[in-house]
C-alpha cells in the first residue's frame, strides 16, 4: 500500500479533533486508546492497542484520502476495502463509513453489475404431433445379401 499519510499528520490531525476528546473518556467505545510513539520521531500518536495489531487513530480530515487510497487501487467492494483499511488504521464507523463511500464510487457504478435481469419461465405449448410414442413405425428389410467367402 503507498505511503497515505505520515505520524506528523496524524498526531497534527488528532490535536484538532473533538471526537478524539470523547473516544477518550471512559467507557465511550470499546476502542483502548493510548498514546505512543510510532517512528524515531517526536511525534506521539493515539493508537488502538484492543486487538494484536497496534493501529493508528485516524480524525475526520483524514479518513476520506485513506479511503480514496485504498479503494482506488482496484476499486474492490466496499467490504473488501474496509478490511484493508482496519488491518492498518482506526476509527469510529469505520465499516459504515467505507460501506458508503464505495458505494457512491462513480468508477464502481459504471462498472459493476448490480442487478441480473432475468426472464420468467413462460408455458410452452407442445402440438401433440411431436409428442413421443404416439406413433410406432418399424422398418422392415427384403433384401438378404449372402456373404460367398470360402
Amino acid at each position: 500500500m503507498p505511503v497515505i499519510t505520515t505520524t506528523e499528520e496524524l498526531a497534527q490531525a488528532q490535536t484538532n479533533d473533538m471526537k478524539l476528546e470523547e473516544l477518550l473518556k471512559p467507557k465511550a467505545s470499546s476502542l483502548q486508546l493510548k498514546k505512543l510513539r510510532i517512528d524515531n520521531t517526536d511525534n506521539v500518536v493515539y493508537c488502538d492497542t484492543s486487538g494484536t495489531d497496534v493501529r493508528p487513530y485516524v480524525s475526520s480530515s483524514l479518513r476520506r484520502r485513506i479511503f480514496n487510497a485504498t479503494h482506488n487501487l482496484v476499486h474492490p467492494s466496499g467490504r473488501t476495502t474496509s478490511k484493508l483499511i482496519s488491518k492498518s488504521f482506526v476509527w469510529p464507523n469505520l465499516n459504515k463509513d467505507v460501506t458508503e463511500w464505495a458505494k457512491t464510487c462513480l468508477h464502481c457504478q459504471r462498472s459493476k453489475i448490480h442487478k441480473h435481469n432475468r426472464n420468467t419461465l413462460e408455458r410452452i405449448d407442445i402440438p401433440l404431433v411431436f409428442i413421443r410414442y404416439t406413433s410406432i413405425s418399424s422398418d422392415h428389410c427384403h433384401h438378404k445379401k449372402t456373404c460367398n467367402t470360402a
